[in-house]
């Protein structure tokens, strides 16, 4: 088994507490040129990292992350958390893939996670539809 090298685990440990008050913790963990991808965005930059989230706080002050695995790949260079959200109407499970630089700034966090099931299907009108046609192309679920 893989050690897990403290700057992923001071980067889980900001994640299980993040909140809005917390982002400049977040901030402090992020190179500057950090490349950040989840299924809605592709941003570089630490302060375009940290306005993402402040921005999700704003609209979803009750936003939580609990991180429910940390894994340190044998290559030492990509590392994986696996994470829960919850927020408003959403809930939903996904995993990250982080790099750190040579100094144990995060460098790369590409988010994975079901958009439609985890955002498109709990919309109102879309959600009702996106629903239906998972029914018809794949059967009742």
């Amino acid at each position: 088994m893989t050690a897990i090298p403290d700057a992923l685990k001071a980067y889980a440990a900001v994640f299980k507490d993040l909140t809005a008050d917390s982002l400049p913790r977040l901030a402090a963990l992020l190179a500057e040129d950090v490349f950040f991808r989840d299924p809605f965005h592709a941003l570089n930059g630490r302060d375009a990292v940290v306005a993402l989230f402040r921005g999700m706080y704003k609209r979803m002050p009750e936003a939580r992350f609990e991180v429910l695995d940390v894994c340190a790949h044998p290559d030492g260079e990509t590392h994986y958390l696996r994470w829960r959200f919850t927020g408003g109407r959403f809930d939903f499970t996904g995993v990250s893939t982080v790099r750190f630089n040579a100094a144990g700034l995060v460098s790369e966090h590409i988010d994975y996670w079901d958009a439609a099931g985890g955002v498109y299907e709990r919309l109102p009108v879309l959600g009702g539809l996106l629903r239906g046609f998972r029914r018809l192309a794949f059967g009742a679920q």
